[in-house]
């Protein structure tokens, strides 16, 4: 089975906004207090804009998260190779005319 290149980006961007709401979710199931502050102060550190768990920063965390896993597919897209496009296939390596012919 072969990856296209163009799906790369979408399905890292996918996986990086869920797992920053696992990651969020994840400070609600910690109990200690010393957990939640030491996990809230990563989340302060690691998430650009992020103030306190409430609704803004939920969605700056996953649109961030979003463009992180993005970003790391289009470069892994790019280093890739894996998406070999031949002349003679209908739409490309993929089927869906991304890769061109």
């Amino acid at each position: 089975m072969r990856y296209c290149k163009f799906h790369w980006p979408m399905v890292l961007g996918v996986i990086g906004a869920l797992a920053f709401v696992g990651e969020y979710l994840w400070h609600f199931i910690l109990s200690s207090e010393e957990l939640q502050a030491f996990h809230f102060l990563l989340l302060q550190t690691y998430v650009l804009g992020f103030s306190g768990m409430n609704f803004v920063s939920f969605i700056l965390g996953i649109v961030q998260w979003f463009i992180c896993g993005a970003v790391l597919g289009g470069l892994i897209a790019w280093l890739s190779a894996s998406c070999k496009c031949r002349k003679g296939s209908e739409g490309g390596c993929c089927g869906a005319g991304h890769c061109g012919k």
